[in-house]
């Protein structure tokens, strides 16, 4: 059954209201009539089964039939990972950002945080990043309509490495991926935790990675560099390599238990 997105404030007295690109897509696209069903979420952890009551130019109106949202033992939307992983993105070139927030979304991560860095090349004035973040967005919304989630992450505005870096809370664990880093892999650093923590904060360079200096401010934030492996792995595939080793070891990629 088509599934769509309604913002929570459109969801009220057992009605839900249509608007904008979905609404196009159910009137135009599917030509769906008054009377048919579709399943709606409000990207918060509600689903519902709805019955089309209204169709009226740019506008649809729904009434909501059935609650459809299931939640796991320990009261999880079900589809929502075990383990809260944030992904701060050096900003990449092209539309690289739009295939990270998309297979990201489809993986688990919960925030995504645009970074600029000491080698990003690309760099956005104020009002082009906060349509650049609208953007995003829509695209993490979309990703996470098609693979069944429940819950749409946030994709936070532009910031630099510093401003991130504040942001880490205390309980959680900040990782950054060195291509020069020796002494501890990521593999190492999941060994060694005897549990999961509430939260894992990966920061990922640009397209050239960070500098020996960022490294250092990581450092001395509370990161800690991280190894990957043998290889050097392009921006676009590192953040979502370390996701899925995240959640495979600690989340619920593979199947939950």
């Amino acid at each position: 059954m088509n599934r769509f997105h309604v913002p929570p404030e459109r969801i009220r007295h057992g009605e839900a209201v249509i608007e904008g690109a979905a609404a196009r897509h159910i009137s135009r696209v599917l030509r769906f009539n008054p009377g048919d069903q579709i399943r709606i979420f409000d990207g918060k952890g509600h689903e519902y089964l709805a019955r089309i009551r209204e169709i009226s130019g740019q506008r649809i109106i729904a009434a909501l039939e059935k609650a459809l949202t299931d939640l796991t033992s320990n009261n999880r939307p079900a589809g929502e990972p075990l383990l809260q992983v944030v992904l701060c993105q050096g900003i990449p070139k092209g539309e690289k950002m739009e295939f990270i927030l998309q297979k990201g979304t489809e993986l688990g991560a919960v925030r995504f945080i645009p970074l600029v860095t000491e080698r990003t090349v690309v760099r956005l004035e104020a009002a082009r990043a906060d349509n650049r973040r609208l953007r995003w967005q829509r695209v993490a919304t979309e990703a996470a309509r098609q693979c069944q989630r429940q819950m749409i992450p946030q994709v936070d505005s532009v910031q630099s490495l510093n401003q991130a870096l504040t942001l880490v809370p205390s309980e959680a664990v900040g990782l950054i991926p060195w291509e020069d880093e020796t002494a501890t892999t990521l593999k190492d650093l999941i060994r060694q935790m005897p549990e999961a923590p509430p939260q894992v904060w990966v920061f990922i360079g640009p397209e050239g990675g960070f500098s020996a200096a960022e490294i250092t401010q990581a450092r001395q934030a509370g990161l800690v560099p991280v190894s990957l492996g043998p290889r050097i792995l392009r921006t676009e595939t590192a953040g979502l390599a370390v996701l899925t080793m995240l959640l495979y070891a600690w989340g619920d990629l593979g199947g939950e238990g």
